[in-house]
């Protein structure tokens, strides 16, 4: 699924053929047309693209997930993540339904651990 923060290839672009391939990151979006800001490395620079969901292909996560649990029925995921983001970046945060589990990437193990510990 495409979302802020994760990677995603590029594919299917006719006017801009030359990012077809390469690997960007989701900024923000969707805007109000439809499109994600994307950045991608090309040539050594790195380029906002603002595409269709047609044009991206998400990349499996590589970070390392935490399910926390139980969670009480009024906490937010937007809760979780500043109550992690001290331990460090926080990919995603996804509260289960029916409610009580909370799954959350984190970028890098070092900070899996701290917030774990």
């Amino acid at each position: 699924k495409v979302a802020p923060g994760r990677k995603a290839d590029v594919h299917g672009l006719k006017g801009a053929a030359q990012y077809n391939g390469c690997e960007g990151i989701v900024i923000e979006g969707p805007n109000d047309k439809g499109r994600w800001e994307v950045q991608v490395d090309y040539q050594c620079e790195t380029k906002t693209l603002s595409l269709l969901e047609s044009n991206l292909q998400p990349k499996p996560s590589c970070g390392w997930e935490l399910v926390i649990a139980p969670i009480g029925l009024g906490i937010k995921e937007t809760d979780v993540s500043q109550a992690l983001t001290p331990h460090g970046r926080v990919r995603h945060v996804k509260m289960t339904n029916p409610p009580g589990v909370c799954l959350v990437e984190m970028a890098l193990k070092e900070g899996a651990e701290a917030a774990f510990n």
